[in-house]
């Protein structure tokens, strides 16, 4: 074989080379990356509120990050919230899914197979409301009576801490399950005395139907958190193990936007994009009254955000919801989310919390 002979046959070896390369990357690259998320907009729009994940889902942010891959964002939006979510992750139906802390909780505990990746937000609220017309005025009031719980849900979970907190438990109501979608018809309709639900309900206490006798927002006993419920963001461990630079992007994405959901001069621009949803920018407006939009928006797994999940783990444990307990530092995976906050230079953009759930001030912390 003369020099020519062995020039073409090095550079066909390259070029073949080179297509299988190609051919193995387009062979590994998944054909759509899958989120579930555990709610839908007002009257089943397409659409959510409230929170960063409805911010990257509204404005497309995902889908203009993976365009030039090839790669399709699918969206599953559920009426039926956590454990429907749940169920599509067991399934291999999606590979992310965004939600509250006590499906993840009963999603890990049951054994399906997830990383925890960031705080998708935190310090949500719910509600407990009566119809207007009603003469409860108190949740002592409502002992033996009929109160909605959406369970299997992060309703579930605060509502318990919420009463503990007051001496009361659900054994003190006649617990009714309907889901958020049911649970206002019933109420209005006098099928039962009162429910608890998310910001949702102050649409219709503002409307006048309703009226709310308590919440997670007043201020908790000495010494106690406020509880509240927070959502996460979590990826199934066989998608990560195949595509941890898509995991990065993604995470990266939505670190990049709870920078922009943080900044207070967005905060009329983002109840005005939520309201798209269905819920009016008026409800938004007065769920995060008192909250900076850092405080609600922070991704960092911090100590409160961890105290939080703890308590999450003891209670389900206590209401027999999972079985054994969760090594919580064996299911998070942080380094997606340090690298996204140090390429962003973000770093000090979010101010830590204690178990409290109270900032940590950078005098405090300092050894």
């Amino acid at each position: 074989m003369n020099h020519h002979q062995l020039c073409g046959a090095f550079w066909h070896a390259c070029l073949l080379l080179a297509v299988t390369w190609v051919a193995l990357i387009a062979a590994d690259k998944p054909a759509a990356i899958r989120i579930g998320l555990p709610q839908v907009g007002a009257g089943g729009r397409p659409l959510l509120g409230g929170s960063v994940v409805a911010t990257v889902h509204g404005r497309k942010l995902l889908e203009a990050e993976f365009k030039a891959d090839g790669i399709p964002v699918e969206w599953t939006l559920n009426k039926g919230a956590g454990p429907v979510v749940n169920e599509q992750l067991a399934g291999g139906l999606v590979d992310f899914a965004c939600y509250g802390d006590l499906a993840a909780i009963i999603g890990r505990g049951g054994g399906i197979p997830t990383r925890l990746l960031l705080a998708g937000g935190r310090g949500s609220n719910i509600y407990l409301a009566v119809r207007a017309d009603s003469p409860v005025r108190t949740l002592d009031n409502l002992k033996g009576k009929r109160l909605v719980v959406f369970k299997g849900t992060a309703i579930q979970l605060l509502a318990a801490r919420l009463l503990a907190q007051r001496g009361l438990s659900e054994g003190d109501f006649r617990s009714i399950v309907l889901d958020n979608s049911a649970a206002v018809p019933a109420l209005l309709s006098g099928d039962v005395d009162a429910i608890w639900g998310i910001n949702t309900i102050l649409e219709f206490q503002q409307r006048g139907d309703l009226r709310i006798i308590a919440s997670s927002r007043e201020p908790p006993p000495a010494g106690q958190a406020r509880p509240t419920f927070q959502n996460v963001l979590v990826v199934k461990d066989d998608f990560a193990a195949r595509h941890p630079d898509l995991v990065q992007r993604v995470v990266t994405v939505f670190v990049r936007t709870a920078a922009l959901a943080s900044d207070e001069a967005n905060r009329e621009d983002l109840f005005t994009q939520w309201a798209e949803s269905g819920t009016p920018a008026a409800v938004f407006r007065e769920d995060f009254t008192g909250d900076t939009l850092a405080a609600r928006h922070s991704p960092l797994l911090d100590a409160g955000f961890l105290a939080v999940f703890k308590t999450g783990i003891d209670w389900s444990l206590q209401l027999k919801l999972i079985r054994a307990p969760i090594a919580l530092d064996a299911w998070i995976d942080d380094r997606y989310l340090q690298r996204a906050l140090r390429e962003l230079k973000l770093n000090e953009r979010w101010t830590p919390t204690d178990v409290l759930g109270q900032p940590i001030s950078a005098a405090k912390s300092a050894p």
